[in-house]
């Protein structure tokens, strides 16, 4: 009954949100976790999922993440502490001075920090805690991801295919919507004159419905980037060839290659800075993770829900 209230609780309103008794819902090495910072952790991850509509079992396992990343936060924390890492106190006030450069007035600040529940103390203290998180990660995490130059280029090789770009075409185009009058036969017409060499750019210019991608240069587009039966055409033309009129529910297009590029694989030096990033989020990842199951093995945690 009790986790079926809490994840109920993760949709109440703002009011009942803002009484709710501060129940303590985890308590990592003496610190505790309450229902509220909970709540509010998991609303954030809620709404990083943008217009994303999600089921019930969804929401459960963003509030257990939320619960997870609380925890880990106490871990390093408290860790940190323990190591006794400097915070200096010109650090915090300088991020806080950042913060106020968003509001016009002192009164303005204060304002939103009540709006959202929080004191310049807490401020404060929730600044402070953050640079000690990014202090402790980077001196035990960070400080021992090491990658040489051979890692980057076997990655290179024996992932090739993920450096692989797909065949492209430059196009321009010119489209009749349905909304006109006529607009196969204006469209047919179009074609004919573009067929007896008048300029592609004069006819854009003074018919199409759309001006996308009708400039002199065209725009380059992928394959697998357009609709199905359009793309089957214009990869199927040679550069400088005009397509047939293409008829959709909306209306009437005509393209012209202008160029094309084979597909091909990027050479190593092309993404070189692709490969280190890619090296960098797994090794970071595999040492977090590390550090983390260290710090649980020595530490007292107990979930109350």
């Amino acid at each position: 009954m009790r986790k079926v209230w809490i994840i109920s609780l993760f949709f109440i309103g703002q009011i009942a949100f803002a009484e709710m008794v501060n129940r303590v819902v985890a308590v990592v090495n003496k610190e505790v976790i309450t229902e509220a910072e909970l709540i509010s952790y998991a609303r954030n991850l809620f709404a990083q999922q943008g217009e994303k509509e999600l089921n019930f079992e969804h929401k459960k396992q963003l509030l257990k993440k939320a619960l997870d990343r609380l925890i880990e936060d106490r871990l390093i924390l408290s860790y940190a502490k323990k190591m006794k890492i400097p915070v200096d106190k010109i650090e915090v006030e300088n991020r806080i001075k950042e913060v106020k450069k968003n509001f016009q007035s002192e009164i303005d600040f204060l304002n939103a920090l009540e709006k959202d529940g929080l004191t310049y103390e807490g401020l404060y203290t929730r600044i402070y805690n953050d640079i000690l998180k990014k202090k402790a990660i980077d001196y035990f995490v960070r400080r021992k991801i090491e990658i040489h130059p051979q890692e980057l280029q076997e990655y290179y090789t024996a992932h090739i295919q993920e450096f692989q770009t797909p065949e492209r075409v430059k196009l321009r185009k010119i489209f009749i919507s349905k909304k006109n009058p006529d607009s196969k036969k204006k469209a047919e017409e179009i074609h004919r004159l573009m067929m007896k060499s008048v300029p592609f750019e004069d006819l854009a210019k003074n018919h199409s419905d759309s001006q996308t991608f009708v400039c002199n240069d065209g725009e380059w587009i992928e394959k697998g980037k357009l609709r199905k039966d359009i793309e089957e055409v214009v990869f199927s033309l040679k550069s400088g060839e005009i397509s047939p009129v293409i008829e959709t529910e909306n209306g009437f297009y005509i393209f012209q290659v202008v160029e094309k590029t084979p597909p091909r694989v990027k050479e190593f030096k092309e993404v070189k800075d692709r490969v280190y990033q890619i090296l960098y989020r797994n090794k970071f990842k595999e040492e977090f993770n590390k550090f983390i199951q260290g710090l649980k093995k020595d530490a007292e945690i107990e979930v109350k829900i």
